[in-house]
């Protein structure tokens, strides 16, 4: 699992390992709070997916051809207020 906005890498045993830590955000920037109005209400809407173009190569042809690689999650919404 590579994060593009740290540049941090995990590495875990299995898909699902994998999986599971990617379903835990934590610590995860949206926008810095002094560019926020204070009272005014925000909606931060998050959905996730799985690029196969960025694995690495010898896992691409494994990825496309099964279905259970094909991983994209629900939008799921929070409301802000500062």
């Amino acid at each position: 699992v590579h994060d593009l906005q740290s540049g941090a890498h995990q590495s875990f045993a299995t898909r699902s390992a994998a999986l599971k830590a990617l379903g835990d955000v934590e610590d995860f920037p949206v926008t810095e709070f002094d560019r926020l109005t204070a009272g005014e209400r925000y909606r931060l809407k998050m959905r996730t997916f799985l690029d196969i173009d960025a694995l690495p190569l010898p896992l691409r042809p494994k990825a496309y051809m099964s279905r259970s690689w094909d991983l994209e999650s629900e939008v799921v919404e929070w409301r802000l207020q500062p």
